[in-house]
């Protein structure tokens, strides 16, 4: 069970990752909001990645994802443009649901190795 549950998460993050920011130059403000994305992209796949492994407990970043959120749908339309917000929202959610699969999932922790005596 836990090969399929790994096997879920990971197929879940090869989706996230196949969906791309786009090329245009973006504003300040949407350079910021994008780097602040980014952060919590690492900080969220990183422990996706340390949890299937069996390296690290869940860590629950909700409240930072949805205060991001908020923020995406309370800039007026003017600050963000269309490609840039729809990116924005489209990750965000993907971000959400790949914390929720991961608090449904059950996987244990790695046993730590001894180590043998010299």
């Amino acid at each position: 069970m836990s090969a399929m549950n790994k096997e879920r998460i990971l197929t879940e993050l090869r989706a996230y990752h196949s969906n791309t920011f786009p090329t245009d130059t973006p504003s300040k403000e949407e350079s910021l909001l994008k780097e602040e994305i980014e952060e919590l992209e690492d900080k969220i796949t990183g422990m996706l990645l340390r949890l299937v492994n069996g390296k690290a407990e869940f860590t629950d970043s909700s409240s930072t994802l949805e205060a991001v959120l908020g923020r995406v749908n309370t800039l007026p339309k003017t600050t963000l443009r269309g490609n840039y917000r729809d990116q924005f929202l489209l990750r965000l959610g993907q971000l959400s649901t790949l914390l929720t699969l991961a608090k449904e999932l059950v996987f244990r922790m790695r046993p730590v190795r001894v180590a043998k005596p010299v």
